[in-house]
């Protein structure tokens, strides 16, 4: 016991302030432990007392008996506030977890879950605790499956008495389930028996759709991998396989990618026939990370000798991208290549057929016509060099102007062919042709004084054949060559058993020097040995000539004539309704049958104040060059019209032919009105200001202008019918009809060319032609008229033909005539 201090503060304050003198402390002590053997004090008993006193030891002992009462109660409690605050730690740390969490004791009694395995279960907060798998199992029926399930595991757990780990899928009340990956890690105590067990359960559900979706990609990827018709790559920069596809071993030639992998060590050296495409291959990816449309050749291993066979040869595209690691470094090239070897061989036939006459194997004219125009280029580029004012002396040519190597053109045609080919057939004249291509290839490849490459002989052709000599030093040498070839030409060629002789006149034409002839183009000098060669065959003293510019006449007639041409049209366009120098006639179409008009073809004459009646022939041909045809067609489209509206006004219709009640009005259309893109918009204008109806108007077409057609000249066709109006294939059988498309278009007749219809009375061949196209034409559901009629026999054999010819037209029924004279035709045909 001891006396209050007077600078005691707080309690002992408080206590002198109540009259309290003195104090007895007896400290609370915590129970020793073998870790802490020296006991904490937990706190200090103190009693206040108003004055001090010897303590009695009795009073001692009771007082220290408290104190230890005390510090057990006191050391219990702060035991059970340790244990709650782990537990809250323990709860919330579980409950973080997005995963599966419980814990039970040694008798499989659940003591811990967190709130995701409850919710996943059904469970409710101190409904779980102390129930064993089978016991909830009975309470939670949606669940019962589940919780067999856990029990069944937790018998296989303590079993193996260690880690267990499996998947179960738990099933919902929905119908739905999720897929677990369980682990469970059995506890046991020092002695060996059991003390509890932890389950975790992570949801993967997402992660095993992932798998399997992923699974089912690379499975579709190797599939498309292994069978895709393309090969596909991955290659290394430095030049060798990563992968490869077995299309792509294929198409290098190899058994297996496998095998191919292994044999090819450097792309560039062992695959591609130019290493240096290879190296543009690499340079162009490189640059921009990617390629398109790479074509290149690689050479293709023979895997029947297992050799690399440097003559076989493919063509390939590539496509390939650069797929690089996150820092941007290139890992490897991947992409895939298509053997295009067809598609090259089709590219290489079609050019030949560009360029090439599939009948003799030469040169044809478009081929010509720009090896020509290359040599006039050269020759316009040395001119301009020497005539550069910047130009030294010492950088001039040496070789004087006059001096220097021209050019010369031979043209060359056989005068009798029609003949020949009329006479003994067109087979027979087709092979003449090729003869008379490979005397006259042979002569130029085995005579020394005619160096192959200053030499180009074609075909540009018909008949015509076109030698081109890139250097001559001298007329002569051009003069005499012709003079060769005539002499070489009269040799006779023996073709199926006879013997066949031809007339050949050529025309020359040297590079002009001439300052007053301009000629700029290939085909001014091809229509001067054109025009030369037809002047040694009207002179008759020889059989060659050399252009003169007197020669030139020619050419400014046809000058005059097209300026004439343009006069007439402005006219015509001018004052549609004045008197015009073009006029149209009309020739009859006829019922073979009976002899019944039932339409007319309108034909073009232009009747010139100077010249008189010029023939279609001189001025059409002229008119569809300059481009003149489409004005006078319209003309003639809308003229044909007005016509026919009134010889209806009139009364003149078929009206003995149910199916045909109008008169048909046949107009020839061109390939370059086919080509217009206001075609069906014009017709349809020139329709309604005739007032004629469009199923009395048959549009006549070429064969060779509506084979040729595009797309969008098809739309135009296609709209026309749409309109009621006919369309007939003009000279069938003349062009280069394909069999295969003629059904595709919306064609209503066929007029057979008159050259058949002419042969038809001696020629066996016409007459099966002709029994071919009308019985083609009648499957196709097509009319055919028969053009060029001149005779009776003509006419009987036509009706006699399989299928069905009902129409003719020719000279047998009626010449074309005017307007007046065509009307008369009709008159006498409907009083008859």
């Amino acid at each position: 016991m001891s006396s209050l201090a007077p600078e005691v503060s707080g309690r002992s304050l408080k206590a002198r302030q109540c009259g309290l003198r003195a104090t007895l402390g007896v400290p609370i002590l915590a129970d020793g432990s073998e870790v802490h053997p020296t006991r904490q004090v937990l706190a200090v008993l103190v009693f206040f007392m108003f004055e001090a006193r010897p303590v009695d030891s009795s009073l001692v002992q009771l007082i220290g008996a408290v104190a230890t009462q005390l510090g057990s109660v006191m050391q219990r409690k702060q035991a059970e506030e340790a244990l709650r605050t782990q537990e809250h730690w323990l709860k919330t740390l579980i409950n973080a977890v997005p995963e599966l969490v419980s814990l039970q004791d040694d008798r499989g009694r659940w003591l811990v879950a967190n709130d995701y395995t409850l919710k996943l279960l059904g469970l409710e907060e101190g409904q779980y605790q102390g129930l064993t798998h089978l016991q909830l199992a009975e309470q939670a029926k949606a669940c019962q499956q589940t919780f067999l399930a856990l029990d069944a595991s937790d018998r296989q757990t303590w079993e193996l008495r260690s880690l267990y780990k499996y998947e179960e899928a738990i099933a919902h009340p929905d119908g739905t389930s999720q897929l677990f990956d369980f682990t469970k890690v059995p506890l046991f105590n020092a002695d060996g028996s059991r003390q509890g067990l932890v389950v975790v359960g992570r949801d993967i559900t997402e992660r095993k759709a992932m798998e399997e979706a992923l699974r089912r990609a690379e499975a579709q990827y190797r599939n498309i991998f292994e069978n895709a018709v393309e090969g596909i790559f991955q290659t290394t920069p430095e030049g060798y396989f990563l992968k490869a596809n077995p299309a792509l071993a294929r198409i290098c030639g190899y058994d297996s990618p496998e095998a191919l992998i292994a044999s090819i060590t450097d792309i560039g050296q062992q695959l591609y026939v130019n290493p240096k495409q290879r190296a543009e291959f690499i340079s162009a990816i490189q640059e921009s990370d990617s390629v398109t449309n790479f074509e290149a050749m690689i050479y293709r291993r023979d895997p029947q000798s297992g050799m690399g066979d440097r003559q076989n040869v493919v063509w390939i595209v590539e496509n390939a991208r650069t797929v690089r690691d996150e820092q941007g470094n290139v890992l490897y090239y991947e992409g895939f290549v298509r053997d295009i070897t067809e598609r090259r061989m089709a590219e290489e036939k079609l050019r030949y057929y560009a360029f090439y006459d599939p009948l003799t194997g030469l040169p044809n004219r478009t081929l010509f016509l720009e090896e020509l125009q290359q040599l006039l280029d050269s020759a316009r580029a040395i001119a301009s060099r020497r005539d550069s004012p910047i130009e030294t002396l010492s950088q001039r040519c040496p070789t004087p102007v006059n001096s220097r190597p021209q050019f010369a053109l031979l043209f060359l045609e056989i005068s009798n062919y029609k003949v020949i080919k009329y006479s003994l057939g067109h087979l027979v004249a087709d092979r003449l042709l090729s003869f008379i291509g490979q005397r006259l290839s042979d002569f130029i490849e085995q005579n020394p004084d005619c160096p192959h490459s200053s030499y180009l002989l074609a075909r540009i052709g018909g008949d015509d054949f076109a030698i081109l000599l890139k250097q001559v030093d001298a007329p002569e040498t051009a003069i005499q060559l012709a003079q060769t070839l005539q002499a070489l030409l009269k040799h006779p060629f023996q073709i199926e058993g006879r013997e066949v002789f031809i007339t050949a006149h050529l025309g020359i034409a040297f590079e002009q020097s001439d300052p007053f002839v301009q000629w700029n183009r290939p085909e001014d000098y091809l229509r001067a040995a054109d025009t030369a060669m037809h002047h040694a065959k009207a002179s008759g003293k020889g059989g060659y000539a050399v252009f003169t510019p007197s020669m030139h006449t020619g050419a400014l007639w046809r000058l005059q004539l097209e300026t004439d041409l343009r006069r007439s049209l402005d006219a015509l366009l001018a004052q549609p309704q004045a008197e015009s120098e073009f006029i149209l006639h009309y020739q009859p179409i006829v019922l073979l049958a009976t002899g019944q008009i039932v339409g007319f073809e309108a034909l073009v004459r232009w009747k010139h104040p100077l010249r008189g009646l010029i023939s279609p022939i001189e001025f059409i041909p002229l008119a569809e060059e300059t481009g003149l045809i489409v004005p006078l067609s319209h003309w003639i489209l809308w003229e044909a019209c007005r016509q026919l509206k009134q010889w209806q006004y009139q009364g003149y219709t078929n009206l003995n032919l149910p199916q045909t009640p109008s008169l048909m009005m046949s107009v020839n259309l061109s390939g370059i009105q086919l080509d217009q893109g206001d075609l069906v918009e014009c017709i349809d204008r020139i329709l309604a200001e005739t007032d004629l109806e469009g199923h009395c108007l048959k549009l006549e077409i070429t064969e060779s202008a509506i084979m040729a057609t595009a797309v969008s000249t098809l739309s135009r066709l296609e709209q026309l019918k749409q309109r009621g109006i006919q369309l007939c294939i003009d000279d069938f059988g003349t062009g280069y009809s394909s069999l295969s498309r003629l059904h595709k278009l919306p064609i209503d007749t066929l007029k057979i060319d008159r050259s058949f219809v002419s042969g038809i009375e001696v020629e066996q061949n016409s007459c099966k032609l002709l029994a071919t196209i009308v019985t083609l034409a009648e499957s196709l559901g097509l009319d055919v008229i028969a053009e060029g009629v001149e005779t009776p026999e003509q006419v009987n054999r036509l009706m006699a033909l399989p299928g069905e010819c009902k129409y003719g037209q020719g000279y047998l029924f009626s010449k074309p005539v005017d307007a007046m004279q065509a009307q008369k035709l009709l008159q006498q045909y409907q009083q008859a």
